[in-house]
C-alpha cells in the first residue's frame, strides 16, 4: 500500500488508506482535513510519520507540492527501511503533554497484541517513560 506525504510550506499533508488511520492518531499534532481528504500534520513530523509508516510496510513517496522529489532523496529518513531511531527523536519532538496520547496511539499499530514488534513496542513505553521522566522500562 502506498502513502503519499506532501510537503508545504508549514505542514504537510498524507494521503494514506483508511488502515493507516491509527499510525497517523500517534501524531501528536495532527487534523483531518476534510476538503482535501488527508491528515494535515506538523512540518517537524515528516520522519516520524514516514518512518512509522514504512515500519508497518507502507510504501511512503514524500514529494513537494509540484509532486517533486521533497528533499534528496524523495523518501525522507532511511530509504524503505525506518531509522533505528525513530522511536527516540518522536518522542523527543514531541510536547512532554502529549508523549501519553502518542504513546497510546503507537501502541494501538505496534504492541504485540495486535500483531506488533515486541521490540518497538518497548522502546515505544521506555522512550515515552525517559520524556516525562518515569523510571522503570528499558528499551
Amino acid at each position: 500500500m502506498i502513502v503519499r506525504i506532501v510537503v508545504c510550506a508549514d505542514y504537510a499533508e498524507i494521503f494514506s488508506p483508511f488502515e493507516a488511520k491509527n499510525i497517523i492518531k500517534a501524531i501528536p499534532t495532527r487534523s483531518w482535513s476534510k476538503p482535501g481528504k488527508c491528515w494535515q500534520v506538523d512540518i517537524d513530523y515528516i520522519n516520524m510519520a514516514a518512518d512509522s509508516l514504512r515500519h508497518c510496510g507502507y510504501t511512503v513517496f514524500v514529494t513537494d507540492l509540484d509532486g517533486k522529489k521533497y528533499g534528496s532523496t524523495g523518501t525522507h529518513g532511511k530509504g524503505s527501511t525506518p531509522a533505528a531511531d525513530w522511536v527516540a527523536a518522536a518522542f523527543a519532538a514531541a510536547p512532554k503533554d502529549r508523549c501519553d496520547k502518542m504513546r497510546r496511539g503507537l501502541l494501538v499499530a505496534f504492541h504485540p497484541d495486535v500483531g506488533g514488534d515486541p521490540e518497538v513496542a518497548k522502546r515505544i513505553n521506555a522512550e515515552a517513560d525517559r520524556r516525562l521522566g518515569i523510571g522503570g522500562r528499558r528499551a
